[in-house]
C-alpha cells in the first residue's frame, strides 16, 4: 500500500483498513464480498431469514442414509422475497422425503453494492483507529457501532 504524505504509516493504515472490515463483517455477520457458504437444514422448501444476503443457490443435496444425491435445479426455485429475505420452493410435480439437506449458495454483497453505511462504519473505524492509537478500549458505543446497527442480526 503506498499511501502519499503517509509513508511511515502505510502498515498501520492496512493494518486498520483489515481490522475495520473483519470487525464491520464480524459484527453483522456478513461478508462485503461474495463468499460460498453451506447450510444444513432439516427440511425444504423454506424461508431463508437472510443473514448473509443470498445471492443464488449453487446445489441442493438430499442427505440421507444411502448417502447424498444431488437434485437437479429443475427441481426447485430460489425466490428473492424482499431485500433481506428469500426462500427455497420445490417445483409444483417434485417431492422429496430426505429428512436433511444441505443447501450450497453465493452471498454477501458484489462490488459496487455494499451499503454505504458499512463502508462509512469501515472509514470511521480506520479513522478512530488512526487517531486513537494509545486507546484500545472501546467502551462506549461509537459511530461504527451505530452506523453497522441496522444491520447487525442478534439472532444469528
Amino acid at each position: 500500500m503506498d499511501i502519499p504524505e503517509f509513508e511511515d504509516d502505510d502498515q498501520t493504515i492496512e493494518n486498520l483498513v483489515n481490522a475495520g472490515i473483519d470487525y464491520v463483517e464480524t459484527q453483522c455477520n456478513l461478508q462485503l464480498g461474495i463468499s460460498d457458504y453451506e447450510w444444513y437444514t432439516s427440511c425444504l422448501p423454506y424461508e431463508i431469514p437472510d443473514t448473509f444476503y443470498v445471492r443464488s443457490i449453487t446445489s441442493i443435496e438430499s442427505v440421507a442414509s444411502g448417502g447424498p444425491t444431488i437434485i437437479n435445479p429443475s427441481n426447485y426455485e430460489f425466490i428473492r422475497m424482499s431485500k433481506r429475505r428469500c426462500c427455497i420452493q420445490w417445483n409444483n410435480d417434485y417431492s422429496n422425503n430426505a429428512t436433511s439437506f444441505l443447501v450450497k449458495f453465493k452471498a454477501g454483497f458484489e462490488e459496487g453494492y455494499v451499503p454505504e453505511a458499512l463502508l462509512m462504519a469501515v472509514r470511521a473505524f480506520i479513522g478512530d483507529g488512526y487517531v486513537n492509537r494509545e486507546d484500545p478500549i472501546r467502551e462506549k458505543r461509537t459511530l461504527v457501532d451505530k452506523l453497522i446497527s441496522p444491520f447487525v442480526l442478534p439472532y444469528v
